[in-house]
């Protein structure tokens, strides 16, 4: 039908015909096959499976594949012819859908070509018939989860098309989840309606469940499947029942109808036995199959809803009923069933529900110890062993504390720098933990399993734990999620190389018949720790450069090596640029390679690289792949056709680039001269370097030079491609034969040539408005259509919008002997002279005729003065203003008289005083045309006039009204404020002014009168009148005040008198002038008696009585020594006043001290006279005395008692002389009362009997007296700073910080003596040093390093002295050390692969001064070796090497102890981890199909002991004589161990095992084994005397039992047919030469005896051959 489509399936090599048996090709070769569809329309589409469209070598294909809009998983539309290639016994299928969109008969012809045997083409015819049904079931829709392969294999969602049939799927689904699927009821008949129904089905619904279908309409069903417990139904018939139904009135009148629909009605509330019944009434209306109508699911368990009550009024009685509205089914319109119409419409639905079950492989994931930056990935499976689809979603936790943090699936793990410490999982602010997991979420179906990939990467040396949450939905109640404990541990490498890993190796990319380093013979396994460096080479000699960095992130800086193992290194394409460096500790070194091929064979190249300082070796393997370039052209063909002698033709054709590197290419020029005389062609251009990722258009140029075909074959060179491209060219070369002749209006002919500029039309002089012809006649002679078209050049000045020039008409086909007629018409709509015209008849394919075209058109002579005039910027015309007027004159120069009359209107802006007249020839007329401007616009009008009734002359007129614009340029400036200007003073101020007016302006600056300004005071310049140029000209104007007695304050404005009269005001004058004065309260203060070291105090006054303030100064050097003033200068306001402080303090006695005119200056310029005078007198000292007695650089104070007894406040300023002694710097006494002063004794140096600190402290009274006390210190010698006293491990450097502090401003170099109190004689190793000075700067203090170390247990008592030599002053320390004995003094780590050495070097430093030997001793190992004594020399560091070399894989520990009479014990401890040890070489066999071949395995025995190595296989195929083989002791370089294996193959092909040799002492081996077996080679000749037997031995290497048949070629030779051999036995077959029957001599016979296997194991028969040789008893 319309609705389903049809699906076949086409096998392309077995083709059925329905008139011939099937017929199988078989191919030989691998043949080039065509397939190729023909149908007239899109109703058979064919496709092609993914297995088939990857054997199609050309033709288009489609994806992704569609069939008008249903998706047909794994098939590609094939639209167009394709080309696909077969091997030997190969098959290609093809699919052919059907969709039918017409009811009628389809057919379509699918056509196979065999190329080269066309004998094979077949074709295959397909047909069809579409149809249209009723009622039909159509767009399925919606999208369901199906969790089995079933899902794959549905091709489309309508299958069994037979019956046509609709298939709900809903797939998988969860309990108690609701699935919906969408799908039309479409009624197709133009008639009949029908009633459509579904019955009650278990978990499936139909909304609507029924309704009606009125002709040509359709309803939208939903299909909803819920289930409550698990459920499993597959294709099970849920039939759509569907009758033709009439009614009783017209077709039309009736509505719509379906189960879905609702009605409202409002009862009583009151008679609810009416609500009953109406539901009593639906219940039997459901029951009985007679009812018309049927309700949902839904519908039967609620008939009818309350919607809302009615409310109740206040005056409403009791017994009144309530209303309530009630929504119900809408009934069924009443309808007849028609007899023997009913039917069902097929529809299965299929649908699993079920709760999710799984199993997963994995609770913990436990990594391996990792180094950084690099990866560990473990691998575990989850199983669906449930009935549905299982969804997954993992999410990954981590650790902080005791709680567990959520990472987000999508958010990156921060990168970290090398060497930078990570914070643990445990700290605050957790990082996110190296795990990833692959894939985070998806789902797994029925019965299948999915693999997850867990990867370790760690980038910190730390321990990272982490949790693998998976949710899963639609688990069963109590079913816990599964959830995975990952831990790991990161450890840091002595290198790490930032490199990409490669599986080269581990994904057995590595072809095993190549050889390995050091010219190793093939099938040598490399070692799995083999980095490589691939290299992917486009072409052949091309530089490829590729760089990596390899990082240190250890402490130490180490140098590494690159060293070659190529066996030859002659030509070697593989270079290294970096063989050598030195890395810094946590930096990067770059290496680089360079790989330059030769040709396209694959390359390896072997180096090393090697940290000699680390013992750290790492093989690099450099791989060389070189490809060839896909460089092509886009076509291979290029046809130019026919093309006209001596014309070329360009077709563009393009070389495409499609790598990413750029190529240069060149063509071959010998290839274009293949037809030199006789045509040419070029290609532009020869030679280009194509971009990579790129296009270059190469235009291929081709002109023949005489008639003919013409063949090229191109060659294009692409530099580094092996082989070129090629480009085949074609042509053809013809000529055109068209003649042309004109024929003027006298009717004489003129032949034209083609191509001749010299062919001129000549119109002569023609009247405007007039036509002038010429006829053009087109002859062509050739045997081809010839096409031609007019071509008119025009010059612009020519071009208007009625043509000057035309021909008619334009373009035509001339037949083979026919000609063409053509007008050129020329018609001059003015005064013009044709000229620089030319019509060009274009010939296609043919030579153009160039035609020129000359005359002219008259027009009457007359002279205008001007046709453009601008009157320019001109000021807005006001009454009484001028105005511009101009002269228009117009000249008659022709020989008769002409009329003209102005066509313009006059009006308020341009006035045209113009009158109808006529000039007589040779006289003028003036015209005068006046401008009034009334806007600030642009003016331009056009004046016409009409000249003799038939032409125009246009006069154009300019103008711009413009308005008067001149400002001041900032707007600042409109006020010019001189302010308040002292009397005497000049003040001048410029003000800009600016024309912005578009015209020039001439005016007058006048100022308005004032009275209060005095003549002369104020003057602006310039004076006179001033002429400013338009367009923003600037004008500066200066306006002066000079006040010459005191002004108020005036403002005044500045006018701009146009001279017409026009005032403008521009800027407004401001100013004043004003006065000082200022004095003092007196001129003379006098102090009286003060003593000296005290101070007396007076205050003075300033008055302000002027207009204005004034800054004032004194002149304080005139005041010292004696005196004092503050403040010394300031500012005095208007009615302000200043108070000013005079102090009297003498430093000399002086009982007459005058100080006279002291100078204070006024800003005006006056000055203010002081005089002071007073007098100093002596203070007397008091008998009592201060001592002071303390340690050097210590603190002593004393008090000293002060009585006030004066009604005054007491504030003292102290002066205290003396170089160690201080106090406060002011004491308060009260009135009346007495204060204690504390005076501090701190001296800085230590003072002697004779000679000792001195000093005094005097108290300035405030009445001019004082007290003055005298004081005397004594300062003895330090005491110690501190005592420090620690504990110390022996051999352990300690670093003491002692604090040195300077007491004094200056710098001061101390020496340091370091002195050892007990033990009295010190050990010769204890060593206490730093440096012998240490400097200080002045008041600060220094660090002092000392360093102390000890090789013995002990105590320690020192003293440290630091020492001024020059002032002999000192400090000291004293230091106690107790010297506990030594622990592990440090922890070796070392990691070697098992029978593989690593050394490492102990440093021991000697710090005495003679040598010291130490006895080795080692604990818990013996797998390092050690020298049992060690000698180091007197102060020197001595390097203890030992060697690590494991024999079994595992973690250990050791303990290594020197021991020293003089230097004591030292302990190391060292952690062993021992690698599993790579393969050893693998041994590679290759024989025959029941042959053997032996090959020995050596190894090398390092076990210290003598031991018994055991060895096994994994592969029948391979096995060993001897399974135990002794082993002496290896001693120092080992002894050798050769095993014998044997290769017994028992199937064809390779074959690959492992020989695994151990022992409990020795260590285990890993031989890879690699075997080839071949086809067996024929044996013999076995030669047979006549009538005599021998046996051929045979042995079935099989291992079962097998039955071989035996035969021979020759019938003189005779055996039995067949024989069973049991398993890996061998028997002797017997083989009988018979002779001659009539017992005659004959010559030599020979035959074969075949041996065969009917059932290999490889599917196919394996034949034994044994050559036989026949004699006769004479031979």
């Amino acid at each position: 039908s319309a609705a389903p489509r049809l699906y076949k399936a086409l096998t392309l090599l077995r083709t059925h015909s329905p008139t011939a048996p099937p017929k199988v090709l078989t191919l030989t070769l691998n043949p080039q096959i065509l397939v190729e569809m023909h149908a007239p329309d899109t109703s058979f589409t064919l496709y092609a499976p993914d297995d088939t469209l990857a054997m199609i070598t050309e033709g288009a294909v489609e994806k992704p594949a569609s069939a008008y809009g249903y998706f047909l998983p794994g098939l590609t539309p094939i639209r167009r012819p394709v080309t696909l290639e077969l091997n030997v016994g190969q098959e290609a299928s093809f699919d052919v859908v059907c969709r039918s969109i017409h009811i009628s008969k389809l057919h379509a012809e699918i056509k196979i070509i065999v190329e080269d045997n066309r004998f094979e083409d077949s074709t295959v015819l397909v047909v069809g018939e579409g149809y249209e049904d009723d009622i039909t079931l159509d767009n399925v829709r919606g999208s369901s989860k199906q969790g089995t392969s079933f899902a794959e294999e549905n091709i489309l969602e309508t299958v069994a098309a037979d019956i046509g049939a609709v298939h709900l799927n809903f797939g998988d689904c969860a309990i108690e989840e609701l699935h919906q699927m969408t799908f039309t009821l479409t009624n197709h008949s133009s008639t009949d309606p029908y009633r459509f129904s579904w019955a009650p089905q278990p978990n499936i619904s139909f909304v609507p469940n029924t309704g009606h279908l009125h002709p040509r309409c359709s309803k939208d069903i939903i299909a909803e499947f819920k289930a409550s417990e698990p459920v499993n139904f597959q294709n099970l018939p849920t039939p759509c029942k569907v009758v033709k139904i009439t009614f009783p009135q017209p077709l039309a009148q009736v509505a719509d109808w379906d189960d879905r629909m609702r009605i409202i009605k409002w009862v009583s509330k009151k008679p609810r036995k009416s609500i009953s019944s109406i539901a009593d009434e639906e219940k039997e209306r459901i029951a009985s199959p007679s009812k018309v109508a049927k309700k949902d699911s839904k519908s039967d368990k609620k008939p009818a809803e309350k919607v809302e009550a009615e409310p109740k009024t206040a005056d409403t009685s009791d017994d009144r009923t309530q209303k309530v509205k009630v929504v119900e089914t809408e009934p069924e319109p009443a309808n007849t069933t028609i007899d023997d119409t009913a039917r069902e419409i097929p529809l299965m639905s299929s649908a699993t529900a079920d709760f999710a079950s799984f199993s997963c492989d994995c609770e913990e994931i436990q990594f391996s110890n990792t180094l950084m930056f690099q990866t560990r990935v473990f691998k575990f499976n989850i199983y669906n062993n449930g009935n549905v689809l299982l969804d997954y979603c993992w999410t990954l936790t981590g650790k902080s504390g005791n709680e567990k943090v959520k990472f987000e699936s999508e958010v990156e793990r921060p990168q970290s720098a090398a060497g930078e410490r990570r914070r643990d999982l445990t700290e605050t602010e957790i990082e996110r933990p190296p795990f990833i997991i692959e894939p985070v979420a998806g789902n797994v179906l029925v019965g299948q399993q999915q693999e997850f990939k867990v990867t370790f990467s760690p980038l910190d040396c730390v321990t990272s734990e982490g949790w693998l949450d998976c949710r899963i939905s639609n688990l069963a109640e109590g079913r816990i999620q599964p959830q995975i404990q990952l831990k790991g541990t990161g450890m840091m490498p002595y290198c790490h190389f930032e490199l990409e890993e490669s599986d080269y190796i581990t994904g057995n990319r590595r072809k095993p018949d190549l050889r390995g380093p050091k010219g190793s013979p093939p099938g040598v396994s490399l070692d799995q720790a083999t980095r490589v460096i691939e290299f992917l080479s486009c072409g052949i000699n091309v530089l490829n450069t590729r760089s990596f960095n390899i990082l240190n992130p250890t402490s130490e800086p180490w140098k590494f090596a690159i060293i070659n193992e190529d066996s030859d290194k002659s030509g070697n394409q593989v270079q290294c640029k970096t063989l050598s460096g030195l890395v810094s500790p946590g930096k990067k070194s770059t290496i680089t390679f360079d790989f330059v091929p030769s040709s396209l064979d694959l390359v390896e190249s072997f180096w090393r690289f090697t940290i000699p300082s680390q013992a750290l070796s790492v093989p690099l393997l450099v791989l060389g792949i070189t490809k060839e370039p896909s460089v092509v052209i886009d076509r291979s063909q290029v046809n130019f056709k026919s093309l006209l002698l001596r014309r070329h033709a360009v077709e563009r054709v393009h070389i495409v680039n499609n790598e990413n590197t750029p190529f240069s290419i060149a063509f071959d020029e010998k290839c274009l001269t293949a037809h030199s005389s006789t045509a040419v062609l070029q290609v532009e251009p020869l030679s280009a370097v194509i971009p990579p990722k790129s296009t270059l258009p190469v235009d291929v140029m081709f002109e023949p030079h005489a008639e003919g075909m013409f063949n090229y074959n191109l060659v294009v060179d692409v530099k580094k491609k092996p082989s070129p491209l090629q480009l085949n060219v074609k042509g053809e070369g013809y000529k055109m034969q068209v003649s042309c002749t004109v024929q003027d209006d006298k009717g004489s002919q003129l032949t034209l040539l083609p191509g001749n500029t010299n062919n001129i039309i000549n119109f002569g002089e023609v009247q405007l408005n007039e036509k002038s012809l010429q006829k053009v006649t087109l002859t062509n002679a050739g045997k081809f259509d010839c096409l031609f078209d007019w071509k008119l050049s025009v010059p612009p000045r020519l071009q208007r919008e009625t043509p000057v020039v035309s021909v008619t008409p334009s373009s035509g086909v001339i037949s083979p002997g026919s000609r063409a007629s053509c007008d050129v018409a020329f018609c001059p709509p003015h005064k013009l002279t044709l000229r620089d015209v030319t019509a060009i008849c274009e010939i296609k394919n043919g030579r153009p005729f160039p035609i020129s075209l000359i005359g002219a058109g008259i027009l009457p002579d007359l002279h205008f003065s001007f046709k453009t005039h601008d009157f320019g910027p001109c000021f807005l015309y006001q009454p009484g203003m001028s105005h511009q007027t101009v002269n228009l004159i117009i000249t008659n120069q022709d020989i008769r008289d002409i009329s003209i009359d102005c066509l313009y209107q006059s009006n308020p802006v341009l006035e045209v005083d113009a009158k109808p007249c006529v000039i007589p020839a040779g006289k003028r007329t003036e015209i005068p045309i006046s401008f009034y401007p009334r806007d600030i616009v642009t003016y331009s009008e056009t004046v016409q006039f009409l000249v003799n009734g038939l032409s125009t002359v246009d006069v154009t007129i300019n103008g711009q009204g413009t308005e008067l614009k001149v400002l001041v340029t900032s707007p600042k400036k409109k006020v010019v404020n001189f302010g308040a200007l002292q009397v005497g003073e000049t003040s001048t101020k410029t003000v800009s002014l600016v024309n912005k007016s578009l015209a020039a302006v001439t005016f007058l600056l006048v100022a308005a009168p004032n009275a209060t300004l005095p003549s002369g005071v104020l003057s602006i310049n310039p004076a006179m009148e001033i002429t400013m140029k338009p367009r923003s000209s600037q004008l500066d104007v200066q306006v002066r005040f000079t006040p010459t007695s005191r002004v108020p304050y005036f403002s005044e404005e500045v006018m701009l008198e146009c001279l017409g009269g026009v005032s403008v005001p521009l800027f407004t004058i401001q100013g004043s002038c004003q006065a000082v004065g200022i004095e003092l309260d007196t001129e003379h203060i006098p102090f009286g008696g003060v003593v000296r070291g005290a101070q007396s105090t007076r205050k003075l006054v300033m008055y302000n009585t002027g207009d204005i303030g004034a800054r004032f100064r004194w002149d304080d050097t005139s005041f010292v020594p004696d005196f004092s003033i503050s403040p010394v200068e300031g500012y005095v306001a208007t009615g302000m006043q200043v108070e000013f402080t005079i102090t009297f303090h003498p430093t000399q006695h002086n009982r007459d001290v005058r100080y006279d005119n002291l100078v204070c200056h006024i800003e005006d310029g006056t000055q203010l006279y002081l005089t002071l005078t007073g007098a100093c007198i002596p203070a007397t000292p008091t008998k009592e005395v201060l001592n002071f007695v303390c340690s050097v650089r210590s603190k002593e104070s004393r008090s000293i008692t002060l009585h006030n007894k004066t009604g005054a406040l007491w504030t003292l300023v102290p002066v205290i002389e003396g170089e160690y002694f201080s106090g406060a710097e002011q004491l308060i006494v009260e009135a009346g009362q007495h204060r204690q002063y504390e005076v501090t004794y701190h001296p800085l140096t230590m003072t002697t009997e004779n000679r000792k600190h001195n000093g005094s402290i005097f108290f300035p009274l405030p009445d001019g007296t004082g007290l003055l006390y005298n004081m005397t210190g004594f300062s003895d010698q330090p005491r110690p700073i501190t005592t420090v006293t620690n504990d110390i491990p022996a051999k352990t450097q300690h670093t003491e910080t002692l604090k040195i502090h300077n007491w004094l401003r200056v710098p001061q170099r101390f020496i340091v003596i370091r002195e050892i109190l007990k033990p009295d004689k010190p050990d010769p190793a204890t060593n206490l040093r730093g440096f012998d000075y240490i400097d200080v700067p002045g008041l600060s203090e220094r660090e002092y390093k000392l360093h102390f170390e000890a090789f013995k247990e002990g105590n320690v008592h020192s003293k440290i002295t630091f020492k001024n030599e020059q002032s002999g002053e000192y400090q000291f320390y004293f230091v106690t050390y107790k010297v506990s004995a030594a622990g592990v003094i440090d922890t070796i780590r070392l990691t070697a692969p098992v029978r593989q050495s690593v050394s490492h070097t102990i440093p021991i430093f000697n710090p005495l001064n003679t040598s010291v030997t130490l006895n080795t001793q080692l604990q818990n190992s013996t797998e390092i070796s050690l020298l049992p004594t060690f000698t180091v020399p007197a102060n020197s560091e001595g390097l203890f090497s030992f060697e690590y070399m494991p024999l079994k894989a595992g973690d250990s520990t050791a303990r290594i102890l020197f021991n020293s009479v003089d230097l004591g014990q030292y302990i190391y401890e060292v952690e062993l981890t021992a690698t599993p040890a790579g393969p050893e070489r693998a041994l590679v066999f290759k024989t025959g199909l029941g042959n053997s071949q032996v090959l020995q395995a050596r190894l090398i025995n390092y076990s210290k002991t003598k031991v018994d190595y055991t060895s096994k296989t994994d592969n029948q195929d391979f096995h060993v004589e001897k399974n135990t083989q002794p082993a002496t002791s290896g001693g120092v370089g080992g002894t050798e161990v050769t095993i014998e294996v044997t290769f017994e193959p028992s199937q064809l092909g390779d074959s690959k095992g492992v020989l695994t040799v151990s022992s409990g002492g020795g260590g285990e081996y890993i031989f890879p084994l690699h075997g080839h077996c071949h086809h067996p080679k024929p044996q013999g000749p076995f030669t047979i005397r006549a009538g005599q037997s021998i046996p051929v031995q045979f042995k079935n290497v099989f291992s079962a039992p097998t039955t071989f048949i035996l035969s021979v070629d020759n019938p003189l030779f005779s055996v039995k047919q067949s024989e069973l051999i049991r398993a890996k036995k061998t028997i002797n077959i017997m083989v009988t030469y018979n002779g001659s029957p009539s017992g005659q001599a004959l010559p030599v016979q020979t035959g074969k005896l075949i041996i065969t296997n009917p059932k290999g194991s490889s599917g196919q028969s394996i034949h034994w051959i044994f050559y036989l040789k026949g004699i006769s008893e004479k031979h």
